[in-house]
């Protein structure tokens, strides 16, 4: 998946979601890079996909806000 979320540095967690039966579930987690960016696999799954971070305190104190990107659609 490639799309932008707000992920405030390294090390976050990303939920990655695929909607099922009319809700989203999470199918993967992934962690940030150094960059703050992140790449998750999602093999041949078709449907609605989307990345979630969820409002989290960092150790160092720092605060990630919560984000979730657009939804994409995987042909059926």
């Amino acid at each position: 998946m490639d799309d932008p979320v707000a992920a405030c540095r390294e090390d976050v967690l990303v939920r990655i979601r695929r909607k099922t039966a009319g809700r989203f579930r999470t199918i993967a987690t992934v962690r940030t890079d150094d960059a703050a960016r992140y790449e998750a696999r999602i093999g041949k799954r078709k449907g609605t996909f989307r990345a979630v971070i969820r409002k989290q305190t960092l150790a160092n104190g720092e605060v990630c806000d919560r984000d979730v990107s657009p939804k994409r659609r995987r042909p059926q």
